[in-house]
């Protein structure tokens, strides 16, 4: 088997093209798959489907202990209960 200046033979050369690739592809497919929703369902669905912290972060371009912290303690909108606003109550805090 001929090996290259670093020490790959060519279907060593091969399979790492082709995993650069496919990890490309799995990129772009969980770009789609949360196309349009809320930065945390992004992050909850791309986590549930089996995406690391680190692969979150690079498809939602962002940095991996922020994809991490937001996977651990989602933030939802509070509800009028939690808040004890309404939409009737205004005021400075609602």
């Amino acid at each position: 088997m001929a090996a290259n200046a670093n020490g790959m033979g060519m279907a060593e050369q091969n399979e790492i093209q082709v995993e650069k690739k496919i990890d490309r592809v799995l990129q772009l497919l969980g770009m789609v798959a949360v196309k349009g929703l809320s930065q945390t369902d992004q992050i909850a669905t791309l986590s549930r489907v089996g995406f690391s912290p680190k692969e979150i972060a690079s498809v939602l371009a962002r940095l991996p202990h922020r994809s991490s912290r937001a996977r651990k303690h989602p933030q939802g909108r509070k509800t009028e209960e939690e808040t004890g606003c309404s939409p009737y109550t205004g005021g400075a805090r609602c």
